[in-house]
């Protein structure tokens, strides 16, 4: 079941998941420069780190989506990307937390986009009317009380 008012969620770049980013892989690098081990398995390990940093930002770059618009019952999911496409998607999963939201879409051109939006990437009402747009429809329609 879905609400019956349709709204928009426009996206702003994370604070935080960029700050949670910076400190995961500085951590990394610092634990690798730290083992005692040979130079040859510390540069490997740093090449590893390095390739995942590029992956994980291409990965994230990839779907550039500055505003959406869920799914109400006469429409679905419509993602609006940076150059101004339009674009509908098929919402094939969902993890709801308090502070963060991921959503895993089927676009119309077969590709799959994932979006994290965190608390601080959007307003707190929209944030929180999308959880429990997303806790409803997991639930089937029935309301559910979640606990904290």
């Amino acid at each position: 079941m879905n609400l019956p008012v349709s709204f928009s969620i426009t996206l702003a770049p994370s604070r935080w998941l960029r700050f949670f980013t910076i400190v995961v892989y500085s951590l990394s690098v610092a634990v690798v420069a730290l083992l005692q081990t040979t130079l040859t398995s510390k540069l490997a390990l740093l090449t590893i780190i390095i390739i995942s940093l590029i992956w994980s930002w291409r990965n994230t770059h990839r779907c550039t989506v500055v505003r959406i618009f869920p799914e109400t019952s006469e429409k679905p999911w419509l993602l609006v990307k940076k150059t101004g496409e339009q674009t509908n998607a098929k919402l094939i999963g969902s993890q709801v937390y308090r502070y963060l939201v991921m959503l895993y879409f089927q676009l119309e051109s077969g590709n799959r986009c994932t979006l994290l939006i965190p608390f601080d990437s959007v307003d707190q009402a929209s944030h929180r009317r999308l959880r429990a747009q997303l806790q409803q429809r997991k639930a089937g329609g029935r309301i559910e009380r979640v606990s904290r």
